[in-house]
């Protein structure tokens, strides 16, 4: 399932943010906190401000996941697929370089969808 919010907003020369969810003309939610080049955090709260919750967004290194090497010279490594919380056993290594871009094309090209 992805979810898309458009928000409007600004960030000033300090690397601080400023930003609202409209939703027919109406705020429904706004976001303030800063940017340090690498992670955005601060809090988002409810447009009266009463409910207020706290992030941090961080990018996730691919990198991250261990490599399993499960034959001489082939690995694979846990990778989410895009806009999913789905990971799934990409090769990291291959003796064979056109089976490594063979298979890993064809998880790229996974559609993942929610159970009805």
């Amino acid at each position: 399932m992805e979810l898309l919010l458009e928000i409007r907003g600004r960030v000033d020369a300090q690397e601080t943010f400023r930003f609202e969810r409209d939703a027919g003309g109406q705020v429904t939610g706004r976001w303030v906190g800063s940017f340090d080049g690498a992670e955005l955090a601060g809090a988002g709260s409810a447009p009266d401000g009463k409910r207020v919750l706290r992030f941090r967004l961080a990018p996730v290194l691919e990198d991250e996941s261990p490599q399993l090497e499960i034959a001489p010279g082939i690995a694979y490594r846990g990778r989410r697929v895009r806009g999913t919380n789905v990971a799934l056993p990409f090769l990291a290594r291959h003796p064979e370089p056109r089976i490594l871009k063979a298979v890993d094309g064809a998880l790229e090209g996974v559609s993942i969808s929610a159970p009805s």
